[in-house]
């Protein structure tokens, strides 16, 4: 499930120049950055996997009810798991990434004026700091980053970080410990934040 955004590479990746955003458009264009008006294209992802029976989502969103003049009853999340054929009581575990509100929005909504949980089968509790979840199936690896990745361009330059970096050097250095664990073990990357197919591949090209 997505929510796009357009917003300033000069806002979110204040250390990233014109000209690297430009040099890298061929991988950009047309998901994640649009050249005409110098937007980068963000998402919201949530994520629902199926594991030995149980339902397991991956971050929870951005739940507009909790925006100044949304709507009450806005249960789009909610609403798009039924679709997927799983109800609010079908939900086993909820893993949360971080704490950013764009990651934990629909772990609550309202119902008539009264903030309840949304999954009401989960047992509470939640962890400090970031996290990543790794999965295996088989031979095939998965590992879902978080805000760790915002945009591609962190991919072929993973020295660049985004304004929500609160700790830069260790940001860096996490990042390129993650690219290059994916791209040894052929990995599938899922960002959370990434539009469009939401996931990558990671090749080295270098050291």
């Amino acid at each position: 499930m997505v929510v796009t955004a357009e917003i300033s590479p000069a806002t979110s990746f204040p250390g990233s120049t014109t000209a690297t955003w430009q040099q890298h458009r061929s991988l950009l264009e047309p998901d994640f950055f649009e050249v005409s008006t110098n937007t980068v294209r963000a998402a919201s992802q949530v994520w629902l996997l199926r594991s030995e029976g149980r339902n397991i989502v991956v971050d929870t969103g951005f739940a507009h009810t909790q925006q100044p003049g949304a709507q009450a009853n806005d249960t789009d999340l909610i609403q798009g798991l039924t679709a997927a054929g799983v109800r609010r009581e079908d939900n086993d575990v909820v893993i949360n990434t971080h704490l950013h509100e764009d990651h934990v929005g629909w772990n609550t909504y309202l119902d008539g004026g009264v903030r309840v949980p949304s999954f009401p089968n989960l047992a509470p509790g939640h962890t400090p700091g970031s996290s990543i979840l790794r999965l295996q199936s088989g031979s095939d690896t998965a590992l879902f980053v978080g805000d760790a990745l915002h945009t591609p361009l962190q991919i072929v330059q993973p020295d660049t970080n985004s304004q929500y970096c609160e700790d830069p050097t260790r940001a860096r250095r996490t990042r390129n410990q993650l690219l290059g664990q994916a791209a040894d073990t052929n990995a599938l990357v899922l960002p959370a934040h990434f539009p469009g197919h939401g996931a990558a591949e990671i090749e080295r090209n270098g050291n």
